[in-house]
C-alpha cells in the first residue's frame, strides 16, 4: 500500500504526519511525506496532483486548500484532516473526499483521538507537548524546545522530525541541547535589537512588530513583557503576518485576521498576508 501525506511545514503538521505514520505502521505501508512550505499551496497542490494515481491513500493534513485547487483533491482516496476554524466552515465544499475538519487545540491530537491510536508513554508524552505548542498554552517547559528542535533543521524539516522522534518524547541529545541554547540566545539577542510599535483595536491594546527569527517565541515573550492583549507580528522574509493573543485576551483573532489581512486560523492564534488595509491600519500604530 502507498500513501502519501501532505502537511503543514510546522511542529503540529510534523507531528500529524507522524500520527499517520503511526496509523500505518503495522500495515506494511509505504509512506511518503511532503511537507507544504510558503503561501503557494495551490502550485505545490497542482505540482503532486500529478502523482495522486500512484498512491492508494493521500492525507492533507494541518492545511488548508485553496479553493481553485479544490477539484484535484476532492477525490475518493483523499482524507482532508484539520483543525482550524476557517477549514471547518467550509467543509461542503468537498463532494467525494473523506474529511475530518473539526475544531481541535492540534491536528496531531485530532489524528491520534479520532483514530483511536493506541500509544506508548513516550509517543503519548510527544503528541501533549506538539498539543501544547500549538494550542499555545505552553504549561510544559519542553515544549518550546521542542519546536526549537524543529526549527534548527533544514528542509525537509517534517521529515527530519519524524525520523528524530519516531518513538515519541525522549531526552534531548547533547547537540539539540546546544542548539537549545543557541536558539534561545538569539531569541534574546531579537528581542534586544527590536522595535516595537503599539496601539489600540477596539477596548484591546495591541503591539506590533517585524520579526523573522522565533516568532512564536518572541511574541509570547513581548506579550508577558508588554502586558498587551494583541500581538501583531510581522514576517519580513515572506510578507506573513501572525496574530496572537495574551491569556487573558478574548478577541477572536481568526475574524480580525480575515479583516486585516485576507487570513483565519483559531480564535487564539491566527494568520494572514500583508494587505493594503493592514498597511493602512499600522499607521495608527506608534513606537513604544
Amino acid at each position: 500500500m502507498k500513501v502519501l501525506v501532505l502537511t503543514d511545514s510546522d511542529l503540529d503538521g510534523s507531528g500529524s504526519a507522524l500520527a499517520i505514520k503511526w496509523l500505518y505502521a503495522e500495515k506494511d505501508a509505504n509512506i511518503t511525506v511532503v511537507e507544504l512550505i510558503g503561501q503557494d499551496y495551490s502550485g505545490i497542490i497542482r505540482g503532486l496532483a500529478k502523482s495522486f494515481d500512484r498512491y492508494d491513500r493521500i492525507f492533507i493534513t494541518d492545511s488548508y486548500v485553496p479553493e481553485d485547487v479544490i477539484a484535484l483533491v476532492d477525490i475518493p482516496k483523499m482524507v482532508i484532516v484539520d483543525h482550524h476554524q476557517d477549514h471547518i466552515n467550509v467543509a461542503d465544499q468537498y463532494k467525494h473526499a473523506k474529511t475530518v475538519l473539526k475544531l481541535y487545540p492540534s491536528c496531531c491530537k485530532l489524528i491520534v483521538d479520532v483514530f483511536k491510536l493506541e500509544l506508548t508513554d513516550e509517543r503519548k508524552q510527544l503528541v501533549k507537548l506538539i498539543n501544547d505548542y500549538d494550542s499555545y498554552q505552553l504549561e510544559f517547559k519542553e515544549t518550546l524546545m521542542l519546536n526549537c528542535i524543529f526549527n534548527t533543521y533544514n528542509r525537509p524539516k517534517v521529515n527530519k522530525f519524524i525520523d528524530a522522534f519516531y518513538d515519541g518524547m525522549r531526552e534531548f541529545t547533547t547537540f539539540e541541547k546546544n542548539a537549545i541554547r543557541i536558539y534561545f540566545r538569539k531569541v534574546k539577542e531579537t528581542l534586544d535589537g527590536l522595535d516595537v510599535y503599539k496601539g489600540q483595536i477596539g477596548e484591546h491594546s495591541v503591539i506590533s512588530f517585524f520579526v523573522d527569527h522565533a516568532l512564536n517565541e518572541v511574541t509570547h515573550t513581548l506579550l508577558k513583557q508588554t502586558g498587551a492583549d494583541i500581538a501583531i507580528a510581522v514576517a519580513q522574509s515572506y510578507g506573513g503576518v501572525s496574530f496572537r493573543r495574551s491569556k487573558t485576551c478574548t478577541a477572536k483573532l481568526n475574524v480580525l485576521a480575515a479583516a486585516l489581512c485576507d487570513g483565519g486560523g483559531h480564535e487564539y492564534a491566527a494568520g494572514g498576508k500583508i494587505t493594503p488595509k493592514f498597511l493602512e491600519f499600522t499607521k495608527k500604530l506608534e513606537l513604544c
